[in-house]
């Protein structure tokens, strides 16, 4: 699940690589505060991917939450975002295989 932070075009690649992938407007959560967001997710089986930190904090801070991959990038185009994404694809593979609730993306330089 795509934050609102997320351009919906991203979803398109997200769905080759998690076989899912819905953002929150397709979703009807836009207005949503993120714990509602959370709720979705969870419900639903997604992974949120975020920019946004507070999905980070709320994955600590309940302890029912959905996995989160947070992707802090600063400002970057939706094709620089998707190539920072297909870079890590090994790495998200294995998170989702994983019992871990959160995964951290930066990009570097």
């Amino acid at each position: 699940m795509l934050d609102n932070m997320i351009a919906p075009r991203v979803c398109a690649f997200l769905f080759q690589l998690l076989h899912n992938c819905q953002h929150v407007r397709d979703a009807g959560l836009i207005e949503q505060p993120d714990v509602s967001i959370a709720d979705y997710a969870l419900e639903h089986n997604l992974t949120i991917v975020t920019k946004d930190k507070d999905f980070y904090w709320l994955s600590v801070d309940r302890p029912n939450s959905p996995k989160v991959i947070w992707v802090q990038t600063g400002n970057l185009t939706t094709n620089q975002l998707i190539h920072l994404l297909e870079n890590h694809e090994n790495m998200i593979q294995e998170f989702l295989r994983s019992n871990r609730l959160f995964l951290l993306i930066r990009k570097v330089g």
